[in-house]
């Protein structure tokens, strides 16, 4: 029976998977690619029209038994340019919404990890993404202070590559790549065995875990860089806060073997991985759907996504 009203939206339009969810109904995602085109690259839209026929259907699907509009409540990486935001907007339009507004990752996150993120007392959030780190600290229901890099574990996995073709002579795809990647993390001794193609066979070798950290070692220290930076420009009461509460992990990264000891380390900070890292971001856009339609956020974005005076 088709219902009346506007299907509320969460999207999180991710370098690797976008994840798409309503109020009420299952996650659904898919590879950010189209037609063997990737939509987006370290977290932002890099080409509109292969975003735009990602998201249709996923939308498309939603509409389906509904005679309102459907309205979406997007999530960006905290660094966002104006143009970039306005890129997102303009391809969920596109693909089939009537309004759509935007909102952070990291408060996303915070969000979908169950954070008081209503608190007085200031939360450090860091999502290790596919294609960004994005650290932000959150107080009274706002982002207070963040800092994102454009680096994640999509360049993690490409040093897995090139180290494999350079050592060993195998090209390795990139599902194994992300295999050894997530077995690996930043662990430093042993070897590991992995399984690719030299000269158009399948063939097996034995990787040094040592020499493939010492390539990995750069692109970890890009990651972890921006959470000592924004730690060192926090006001001391806020740090005092953070110290207090600690240091919590979301995103794919942070489920990497040693991660969250690697940060713990740096900071000399309590640091936790949250229960569903990978989650967090859509699950926490989902929730807060119920909070942007009883403020109605989207009729200050026009009825076409566009700012109302």
């Amino acid at each position: 029976m088709p219902v009346f009203g506007s299907p509320d939206l969460a999207i999180d339009l991710g370098t690797a998977t976008t994840r798409v969810a309503g109020r009420r109904d299952c996650i659904s995602l898919r590879p950010s690619v189209s037609q063997n085109i990737h939509a987006l690259n370290r977290g932002v839209i890099v080409n509109g029209q292969a975003t735009t026929e990602l998201l249709r259907p996923m939308i498309q699907k939603r509409l389906r038994g509904h005679l309102g509009r459907l309205r979406v409540l997007a999530c960006a990486p905290s660094d966002v340019s104006v143009l970039e935001r306005q890129m997102v907007r303009s391809c969920i339009l596109e693909a089939g919404a009537s309004s759509v507004i935007t909102v952070p990752e990291p408060l996303a996150a915070a969000v979908g990890a169950g954070l008081d993120i209503g608190s007085k007392y200031a939360k450090f959030l860091v999502d290790f993404g596919d294609g960004v780190t994005d650290c932000a600290v959150i107080r009274d229901g706002q982002i207070v202070a963040s800092l994102a890099e454009r680096v994640g574990c999509s360049d993690l996995r490409q040093v897995v590559q090139s180290f494999a073709k350079l050592t060993i002579g195998i090209d390795l795809p990139p599902g194994e790549a992300d295999r050894l990647l997530r077995t690996l993390g930043l662990r430093r001794e042993g070897f590991e065995t992995c399984q690719g193609l030299a000269g158009g066979a399948p063939v097996q070798a034995r990787l040094r875990v040592a020499d493939l950290h010492e390539e990995l070692r750069p692109v970890i220290d890009r990651m972890l860089a921006p959470v000592q930076t924004l730690l060192r420009t926090l006001p001391a009461s806020i740090g005092a806060e953070v110290i207090e509460d600690g240091i919590f992990l979301t995103g794919g990264g942070a489920l990497l073997p040693g991660m969250r000891e690697a940060v713990a380390e740096q900071s000399a900070i309590d640091t936790r991985v949250v229960p569903d890292p990978i989650g967090s971001v859509i699950c926490g856009a989902r929730r807060m759907l119920p909070l942007a339609a009883s403020l109605d956020l989207w009729k200050s974005w026009g009825p076409r996504g566009r700012a109302v005076p």
